[in-house]
């Protein structure tokens, strides 16, 4: 457990967010009373005892890179040099029976999730490209916690660590276009065929003949099958607009269709368009008219076309009541974009569901000459490790083999590897429920403070000499302040 002092002089940022999202990461909580100090600061001048100071990194809050360090295995962005001694991790100097850390993990939580890097040469740019791989982020702040905790064991002797017990799969479908046959496709490639018959309306007329009166896109009831074969859990994104720059997409009532059949047992969210993305006033109209459709209240949103979010839309997102956004990610690159697999706070009450791989990624790598196998294997192996979440896309339309040749085998190589490696299935509602109480975890009533289980993580408080596993707590608060 820890506590944070924040004694810089300009704050600009959401510094409660940020806090949320290194306690998740380094495996512990906040106690505000707790002796466990962190002092963050723009400058150390007179040095307490016992207490872990974090120097403030401007240039790292704009985005700016202007050096990579590799100590002990980790990747220190913008290393901040002091005269003083390592300490025992070395991702630390020691001072005055304090210790400071290397880097500011809070500038680089913020900066991984609203900015493009900017990099002082090329080099850093290819390095930034393979931290990329890796969970690069969430991998240095578990290392981070775990020397918080040895450190302040040794002078406190207390400390509560609390770590998922498995990683998760989070399978997610956007249901971009449901009809691959139209009228006017009809009438454009009966009139092509008859004046060239060349090979593209050869191929439609034949696929015509092959369906008859069913289209290669309406693959919803087959995705339905086969989570139900499978035991999964399904996420679902719908549009709420017909039409977007690219194409046109479906009416409100087969939005409404799609809704009534999928919302009784899976999680339905909100596709948004591209424009959306850079309107405001249309994301607005997007989500109002998905409430229309679905009559809820709070929902779950991501933009067609992955894209790096602003405060802006979290703004937006906080007053319209979205829970989540599965927006962030890189649409041509199985990676983590943010250097995290697990979810994150945009805010008080809204989750980020980092992307991370979907089925036209990983054809553009198969086109590039990876095996989409291993690319699927080392990825989940990343995962992994951090016991995160695999945040995983496929097109319903996909499965068709006609219209997305070799698509529909990503989908089953991802059930199959995630079943061997035993990620947990879940749903958007159960992960969103999940990570809220692991936030809210510790309570203080009356001079107490309360610790609840929570199946699905190892919790462990350290008292002294002592290790209590998976027990819930009531303790005086007098002990450990």
């Amino acid at each position: 457990m820890l506590s944070f002092d924040d004694r810089r002089k300009v704050k600009k940022e959401n510094f409660e967010t940020l806090k949320k999202n290194f306690l998740l990461a380094c495996c512990t909580v906040e106690l505000p009373q707790s002796k466990n100090r962190i002092i963050y600061t723009d400058s150390i001048e007179k040095v307490e005892k016992n207490v872990v100071y974090i120097l403030e990194d401007k240039k790292l809050y704009d985005g700016f890179i202007d050096r990579i360090d590799n100590i002990e295995g980790n990747s220190i962005i913008n290393k901040i040099e002091l005269d003083l001694k390592d300490y025992d991790s070395k991702l630390f100097y020691y001072h005055a029976d304090s210790i400071v850390l290397k880097f500011d993990p809070f500038a680089l939580i913020y900066s991984s999730i609203f900015k493009e890097f900017q990099f002082k040469d090329r080099e850093i740019f290819s390095s930034v490209k393979e931290l990329r791989e890796k969970s690069f982020v969430e991998k240095i702040l578990i290392d981070v916690g775990k020397t918080l905790k040895e450190f302040f064991l040794k002078r406190n002797g207390f400390y509560i660590e609390v770590e998922r017990k498995e990683p998760l799969f989070l399978l997610t479908f956007d249901i971009d276009r449901v009809k691959y046959f139209g009228w006017k496709k009809d009438i454009y490639y009966n009139l092509k065929n008859i004046l060239i018959k060349d090979k593209i309306s050869t191929k439609y007329l034949d696929l015509k003949k092959i369906y008859r009166d069913r289209d290669p896109w309406d693959r919803i009831d087959q995705i339905v099958e086969i989570l139900k074969d499978n035991r999964l859990q399904g996420n679902f994104y719908i549009f709420s607009k017909k039409r977007d720059i690219f194409t046109s997409r479906y009416d409100h009532k087969v939005s409404k269709s799609l809704h009534a059949k999928l919302e009784q047992n899976y999680n339905v969210g909100l596709h948004l368009s591209f424009e959306s993305f850079s309107d405001e006033g249309m994301l607005k109209m997007e989500i109002e008219k998905f409430k229309s459709i679905t009559k809820k209240e709070i929902i779950d949103v991501r933009f067609h076309f992955l894209n790096r979010l602003n405060e802006k839309h979290v703004k937006i997102f906080k007053d319209m009541n979205v829970r989540t956004d599965s927006s962030i990610g890189d649409r041509k690159k199985t990676s983590f974009l943010t250097g995290f697999s697990n979810p994150f706070f945009l805010d008080e009450n809204i989750l980020e569901l980092p992307v991370i791989s979907m089925d036209s990624a990983l054809n553009l790598e198969e086109m590039k000459g990876e095996k989409y196998d291993k690319v699927i294997d080392e990825i989940l192996k990343e995962v992994e490790n951090v016991k995160g979440v695999f945040n995983f896309i496929f097109h319903p339309s996909s499965l068709d083999d006609n219209t997305y040749p070799g698509y529909s085998k990503y989908l089953f190589e991802v059930i199959r590897k995630t079943r061997e490696k035993n990620f947990k299935t879940v749903s958007i509602e159960k992960l969103y429920g999940m990570l809220k109480s692991r936030i809210e975890i510790l309570k203080v009533v009356d001079g107490n403070f309360f610790l609840d289980t929570l199946s699905d993580y190892t919790l462990k408080f350290y008292n002294r000499d002592n290790v209590f596993i998976e027990k819930k707590f009531k303790m005086d608060i007098k002990e450990v302040i």
